[in-house]
């Protein structure tokens, strides 16, 4: 049985499972325009699902379309949607709308097995949720990678990241950080941003283009990683890091939350409440100096 699919998810069209295969139409790269979400809207008539993975903007609007022509039997799919708490005054404005549209949703599927932030905030029904374990990124490189400890912490990732409560923290700690990120314009659409102008001399941050390579490189000669997750997210933030650097060997200092307290536990990872710096800075004290947690 073909089932015909449109995803922005490009290994789709390698599936050969239980009598299943898939017809794939890849969903085009250029996000966040209308021009291009209506002609996929029209070709969906022909389809059954439409799967997308972290694209808000085009799942609502997509959402909308479902509302406005409802005899669309195209359902709409979505991996890891990227939901924010209704907190300033627009959000709290456009939150009746987007509850509404989330109920054309077919079904969501999450890297979290905690989704009580989607329930309290939007009204989604549990039973609208698959729960998909996540997998290390780039594990054919972390497998050819040389570790070592040139006695830096390591912190990177774009989604949600505190570096804010880090920074002030490593004002007081003798280590030395290495932020590992991509510009400004990139984490500001990931809920982040990290300011420059008045760093401590012990902080360097490394902009890049998004290279896997360079990412794994800094982060195998790192002592620990610390990976600091802002207090108010709904969706899971750091599991790809997190999953890179225990493949890479490294102790990890993460912050509670969804897809971390509800996957990992104590014997895991070093897991601190967010933005709380006092534990924070505990927690680095504790691993950079303790050979034997480390390990």
């Amino acid at each position: 049985m073909q089932i015909k699919i449109i995803s922005n998810i490009h290994s789709l069209e390698n599936i050969h499972k239980d009598g299943f295969t898939v017809d794939l139409y890849r969903y085009p790269k250029s996000k966040n325009n209308i021009k291009v979400i209506l002609p996929i809207f029209i070709k969906s008539f022909k389809y059954d699902y439409i799967l997308l993975n972290f694209v808000a903007f085009d799942v609502f609007f997509l959402a909308l379309l479902k509302l406005i022509v409802p005899f669309n039997r195209c359902k709409l799919v979505v991996l890891d949607l990227f939901l924010t708490l209704p907190e300033s005054f627009k959000d709290k404005i456009l939150w009746p709308i987007k509850t509404l549209l989330l109920k054309k949703i077919h079904r969501f599927f999450v890297y979290s097995k905690n989704t009580t932030r989607y329930q309290k905030y939007y009204h989604i029904k549990s039973d609208k949720f698959r729960y998909v374990p996540y997998k290390v990124n780039a594990y054919d490189i972390i497998q050819k990678t040389k570790l070592s400890d040139e006695g830096y912490i390591f912190c990177g990732g774009k989604s949600r990241r505190d570096f804010r409560t880090l920074i002030d923290v490593m004002r007081g700690l003798p280590y030395p950080l290495k932020i590992v990120t991509v510009d400004n314009a990139e984490l500001l659409e990931h809920d982040s941003c990290l300011e420059q102008s008045n760093l401590p001399s012990n902080v360097e941050v490394i902009r890049h283009d998004g290279t896997v390579e360079l990412f794994i490189k800094y982060m195998a000669n790192s002592r620990l990683v610390v990976l600091p997750i802002k207090k108010k997210v709904i969706t899971q933030t750091g599991i790809a890091v997190y999953l890179m650097a225990m493949a890479l060997k490294k102790c990890v200092i993460i912050s509670s939350g969804p897809g971390v307290d509800d996957v990992l536990d104590s014997s895991l990872a070093i897991v601190v409440p967010p933005e709380d710096p006092e534990a924070l800075e505990a927690a680095i004290e504790r691993a950079y100096n303790d050979d034997q947690l480390r390990n």
